[in-house]
């Protein structure tokens, strides 16, 4: 089971702005979860949804990749971590860290790239694709504090999450500009989600 971590960070840096409501539900056909993961997800004092400006539920299923389903009527649902923050990101105010889309071509080309490699080389990789992904992060963050320049964004959240789900062992053994930016990143207020992280 990966937990869909963006999701706390998210809500963190939304909160300021929005009130948004995070809970979650185990479908009959998935395995167990454990309570802590469920506690980490489920909002508390929960009210009606309608007096929230976003509503977020998640629904543990056994499933690879992880899907967002908007509107069932209208909509297909959007799958893969890196493309619900996509989307999340167009929805997001050009000033927010979320959107990205109001760069220029070439950082908009690059945060998709980043966002890709995550998704594809190291959440979804072998051993193999994972390392050479992580030296690939590691190169970039050798030039750069965060993925998205000159302040944490979307890429950066992206990674932080996926680096929660994998095996700890892996991200123990992050190369060096990946384990500062790890000890960077959890001093941030809007990643400390409350449990005692394994990375």
């Amino acid at each position: 089971m990966h937990p869909p971590y963006f999701l706390l960070a998210l809500k963190n840096l939304l909160g300021p702005r929005l009130r948004v409501c995070l809970s979650s539900t185990v479908h009959s056909s998935s395995s167990q979860v454990d309570q802590n993961t469920l506690n980490l997800f489920q909002g508390k004092n929960l009210r009606d949804r309608r007096d929230f400006d976003v509503a977020f539920t998640v629904i543990w299923k056994n499933q690879k990749f992880k899907s967002l389903m908007v509107n069932p009527l209208t909509q297909c649902a959007i799958t893969g971590e890196g493309n619900i923050l996509r989307y999340l990101s167009r929805l997001s105010p050009r000033t927010s860290p979320l959107n990205y889309e109001s760069g220029d071509l070439p950082e908009v080309t690059e945060v998709d790239y980043w966002l890709d490699l995550i998704q594809m080389k190291l959440l979804h990789g072998n051993n193999k694709e994972q390392q050479n992904a992580l030296k690939q992060l590691n190169s970039k963050l050798g030039s750069s504090d965060w993925l998205n320049g000159k302040q944490f964004g979307v890429c950066d959240i992206f990674l932080w999450s996926v680096l929660k789900q994998l095996d700890p062992q892996l991200s123990s053994s992050a190369p060096s500009n990946v384990g500062s930016w790890m000890k960077k990143i959890s001093k941030i207020a809007e990643f400390d989600i409350g449990e005692n992280s394994n990375i």
